[in-house]
């Protein structure tokens, strides 16, 4: 209204604002309908453009749009660099013909999102999740040491359990702890629960479990009822590194806030160009980094020396291992093993503050031990295959 009165002198209703900024985004984006029509062709063109990209549509019984998939030829060129550990999630479309919006994504060696697979689906149910899963399951195979992080949703276990038997389903402490809070308003015990399922030890994990169950025994009954398997770093049968939530996928769908808005080609296409400006940001990125190790992890372990490591005392016990003192409990580090026995080294696959005081003690370097997931030539080699962009509005001329 302001903007008509501005420019042209006319003061016009906000009905007639309102729908001319409507007119004006079925111009730019195209509309709802054409959008469902055009994705076939839209869909081909990424293909060709992006060789080894993965896509299905499915339809009805009288040919109306269903479902969507898209997943990039290098996402899953790249996966193959990446931990097997997959964040899923969805959220609710706004656009007219509603729908949700399903997202995979995983995390590389700088800690950065990595996209794997999207779609666009009805609800969150058990058939949307399950179709959904078939498609994955086509560019990633079902394996015993794979994880798949989600919320506590019946539909989506289900449908894990038909696809991935094999792969392991980790909670999201995140929604877990929501779920504790619902059903235990008044217990001051939670924090305890939060402790324990970030513990690296069996051992840390059943000193927290001790102190909630003589205090609570109706709360340590629905722990023990949720699977420690499911909720605990400790106890979860496959590694989950430092991914305990579904944040991953959360935040690639809180990135697309406003395409939410979007028609379905124009969403797809937006996190297309997200994905290519990353890409593209973090290929020069790991040519301008000269380390070994990629810049996060080398910034973190600058901060564990600072803040600790180096207010710890070492002792030698041979070329190999080390005794450390100074920090809650004396661990021992054992390099040749790559591990610790505070665990961190172990699950995180990065010199914990131990490692580190170790490291400096032993004149070692604390970069040769991290894992070569974290160096930076592996996360370069993850986005060296551009996402290629074309031109989808002639589509709809």
């Amino acid at each position: 209204m302001e903007k008509a009165r501005k420019d042209h002198g006319v003061v016009i209703s906000y009905s007639k604002a309102w729908r001319s900024q409507e007119h004006g985004q079925d111009i730019a984006r195209g509309t709802p309908d054409d959008s469902y029509a055009a994705l076939p062709i839209w869909f081909h063109m990424i293909k060709e453009k992006n060789p080894g990209s993965v896509t299905f549509i499915e339809v009805d019984s009288v040919g109306k749009f269903k479902y969507a998939f898209l997943s990039l030829g290098p996402s899953i060129r790249g996966f193959k660099l990446m931990r097997k550990v997959l964040s899923v999630d969805g959220a609710h479309l706004k656009a007219k013909n509603k729908g949700t919006l399903l997202a995979a994504t995983t995390q590389d060696g700088n800690f950065h999102l990595y996209p794997i697979a999207s779609a666009i689906v009805d609800s969150e149910n058990e058939a949307s999740w399950s179709w959904f899963m078939t498609c994955l399951k086509t560019i990633i195979p079902d394996k015993e040491d794979f994880v798949f992080v989600s919320d506590r949703a019946t539909s989506t276990e289900n449908a894990l359990l038909q696809h991935y038997p094999l792969a392991h389903r980790g909670i999201c402490v995140f929604h877990f702890e929501k779920n504790v809070l619902d059903n235990f308003k008044s217990s001051t015990l939670i924090p305890l629960v939060v402790e324990a399922a970030y513990a690296y030890t069996k051992d840390d994990f059943d000193c927290y479990f001790h102190e909630i169950d003589p205090s609570d025994i109706v709360l340590a009954d629905y722990l023990r009822k949720t699977n420690f398997r499911k909720w605990s770093r400790a106890y979860s049968p496959a590694n989950r590194f430092n991914i305990m939530t579904s944040n991953l996928a959360e935040s690639i769908n809180s990135l697309l806030k406003v395409s939410l808005e979007y028609p379905i080609v124009c969403l797809f296409d937006t996190i297309r160009m997200i994905m290519t400006r990353w890409f593209t940001e973090r290929r020069e990125q790991g040519v301008r980094h000269i380390h070994h190790v990629t810049l996060d992890v080398g910034n973190k372990m600058n901060k564990l020396y600072d803040f600790t490591s180096r207010f710890l005392d070492v002792s030698k016990i041979n070329d190999s291992e080390f005794e450390v003192k100074g920090d809650t409990r004396d661990q021992v580090v054992n390099f040749q093993t790559r591990d610790c026995s505070c665990f961190v080294f172990d699950v995180e696959k990065f010199p914990c503050a131990h490692a580190i005081a170790a490291a400096k003690a032993g004149n070692k370097h604390e970069n040769n031990y991290v894992d070569e997931f974290f160096s930076n030539e592996r996360c370069f080699l993850s986005v060296i295959v551009v996402i290629h962009y074309h031109v989808y509005i002639c589509l709809y001329n």
